[in-house]
């Protein structure tokens, strides 16, 4: 459904929570991701104010719902589900069982394509920006990528056996008329011309039956045609947090809080590399629009690299700014280090070299810095060095390949920090502490003790981490963002070292059609980081920036890449293309290597494109992805 029918869906929900009168109605399942949470954010404000129970559960993969969907009763009247439903057949996972036979199923997800027998299900309602479902089969329950070719041809087999079956036994049914005219008195004998013409209606009509056969054959095979290529790759729609923020505005509901987990959502996808940097801008863009459009005293500016730290600020004020710079975590972290750990930097100096630590030092010094100041956080230098700062930048940075060191975004003021949090920043905290190592959860986790399973732990460390994540969307002091300030410093730390090491130890194999690398626990505590799935994409994107400026990646030399991390017995693998242009097929050519060679595997994740393979199956793995993709 498009935005313009956004209104009826939530005028539903809210009909049927009354129905239910005071029993909880509503459940949300949220995959853990910023944009999802952010979205969670959105929705769930809106139940509140309409008095709507509803309770909200992380999952991290289609296990986790189908467990959950055992503990549901007949009250759940709607299930909505963020970032973790359009790719998957809902009513196998969730609508078989007879407890929500009554239930509708709402869908807030950017992963695409669209599981074509969601798109035929009245129980299910995908919202979409534009509703546009004109690119989906109208196959219907025939149409399912699980299908196989083999299925239709064993299919084709049997129709035309039934067909020259039915035409044996009326051929049977002839000859022993005939045979028992022979026998009888030849003047009872049928004339020679009836039979004739018996036999010729029966050829064509076994001619017209075969023609239909081959028409009906033809059909499916054009089904499977047009079905096979609208799942032949992966991509992203509209981030979740987009559609609540939509939602709000259709509802006359949007204020500044709003606009500001829009903007968090928006900037968790842009770093993942699932929108393009035109599509972000613009979106920016539009917020801060709406964000002129409501009342004044909610409404400031930044006109500096940072927001003016003079005089009192107002908790929960949203910023724009123009002009953000891109460093890491810049008002966090010292000038020096926020600018050799961001992607944007390190990628055009190659600051891990000794030359290229040298040139981000001469920028700086032609910026008027100096390496002390450069050790400070920018909060703490001169206010005239502050100000001249972006002037600065903007001078000298192409000089040095940092021809576009700004983009436009939101900031948010909170307690304990002077300066206004950007939202670009705000989401590498918030993804950070969803991915939190699970030792450092268990630590914090009074009801887990040593002796307990390792899924237990697993999964007690995760919800933990969602909450963590959760409550950092909308964090109104410092102390409870300053967790995700430290795991996403950790994490980018790590990203830089890990990839240095990779391409100084040239750790990165070049195939025909991909490249890939291993990333051994047995490396160093470093590698611990990549057992989850955001960090190793961040990996791969930090990787193609590097290689792209260098010119080693480009053109005909562009590939995918993979990595395969390793976990507990078994290697995490990931597919990144080398752009957002580039559609993603990893995800089906996962499937057919690992089922070429009858390897254990598990592909329990909303994206596509991750899987995890046994230890010992991990090298053949790869070999037979290189054998199909080269067929």
């Amino acid at each position: 459904l498009g935005r313009e029918r956004f209104e009826d869906v939530y005028t539903t929900i809210l009909e049927t929570a009354a129905e239910e009168a005071g029993s909880c109605s509503v459940v949300l399942f949220v995959a853990p991701d910023c944009d999802a949470l952010c979205a969670c954010r959105l929705l769930t404000t809106l139940l509140k104010q309409d008095n709507v129970v509803y309770k909200v559960l992380p999952v991290s993969g289609y296990s986790d719902i189908a467990e959950a969907s055992q503990n549901l009763d007949a009250s759940i009247r709607s299930v909505i589900m963020i970032n973790c439903g359009a790719m998957i057949n809902i009513g196998d996972l969730i609508l078989s069982r007879q407890e929500l036979e009554s239930a509708q199923i709402y869908v807030l997800d950017h992963h695409r394509p669209i599981h074509i027998k969601n798109a035929h299900n009245d129980q299910v309602i995908i919202l979409d920006s534009d509703g546009d479902a004109g690119e989906i089969p109208s196959d219907g329950d025939d149409g399912d990528s699980d299908e196989s070719e083999s299925d239709e041809e064993e299919e084709d087999s049997i129709l035309e056996d039934e067909v020259q079956e039915d035409f044996d036994e009326e051929e049977e049914a002839d000859d022993d008329n005939e045979i028992d005219a022979d026998v009888g008195d030849s003047s009872e004998n049928q004339d020679e011309e009836q039979r004739l013409h018996r036999r010729r209606r029966r050829r064509q009509e076994e001619a017209v039956a075969r023609k239909e056969m081959r028409v009906a054959k033809a059909q499916r095979r054009e089904r499977r045609r047009r079905i096979d290529k609208y799942y032949d790759a992966t991509y992203d729609a509209t981030p979740s947090s987009m559609l609540g923020f939509a939602l709000c505005e259709i509802l006359s509901r949007a204020g500044p809080t709003e606009v500001w987990l829009a903007a968090l959502g928006l900037a968790s996808v842009q770093e993942q590399w699932r929108i393009s940097d035109t599509f972000y801008e613009a979106f920016v863009k539009y917020l801060a629009r709406s964000l002129r459009q409501m009342e004044a005293p909610y409404l400031a500016r930044a006109a500096t690299i940072v927001s003016d730290i003079n005089g009192n600020t107002e908790p929960g004020r949203i910023v724009y700014d123009g002009r953000e710079p891109r460093f890491m975590l810049h008002r966090h972290l010292a000038l020096f280090e926020s600018m050799y750990y961001s992607n944007y930097v390190a990628a055009r100096l190659s600051v891990w070299k000794k030359d290229g630590k040298q040139k981000l030092k001469e920028l700086l010094a032609r910026m008027g810095v100096s390496i002390d100041q450069s050790r400070q956080k920018v909060a703490f230098l001169p206010p005239s060095l502050r100000r001249a700062l972006a002037q600065r930048l903007e001078e000298h940075g192409p000089r040095y390949g940092l021809d576009r060191p700004f983009r436009p975004s939101l900031g948010r003021l909170i307690d304990g920090c002077g300066d206004a949090v950007a939202a670009t920043d705000a989401a590498a905290c918030v993804s950070a502490l969803l991915e939190a190592p699970a030792a450092h959860a268990a630590v914090n986790t009074e009801k887990l003790v040593t002796s307990a399973p390792r899924q237990v732990i697993e999964r007690t460390a995760f919800v933990a981490g969602f909450w963590r994540a959760y409550d950092a969307t909308l964090a109104n002091d410092i102390n409870t963002l300053a967790a995700g300030v430290d795991a996403a410093i950790d994490l980018q730390k790590a990203i830089v070292s890990t990839a240095v090491a990779l391409i100084e130890k040239r750790d990165i194999t070049t195939l025909k059609h991909f490249r890939y690398c291993y990333l051994h626990a047995a490396a160093g505590a470093a590698s611990e980081a990549f057992t989850q799935a955001h960090a190793l994409r961040k990996l791969a994107i930090f990787l193609f920036g590097i290689h792209k400026q260098n010119g080693k990646w480009t053109g005909d030399k562009e590939r995918p890449i993979l990595i395969l991390a390793e976990r507990h017995q078994t290697f995490l693998v990931i597919g990144v293309q080398p752009n957002i242009a580039v559609s993603n097929n990893f995800g089906q050519n996962f499937r057919l290597a690992v089922d070429h060679i009858k390897a254990d595997y598990r592909a329990d994740f909303f994206d596509t494109n991750f899987m995890e393979v046994r230890r010992h199956d991990v090298q053949r793995f790869i070999e037979s992805l290189h054998y199909l993709l080269s067929r």
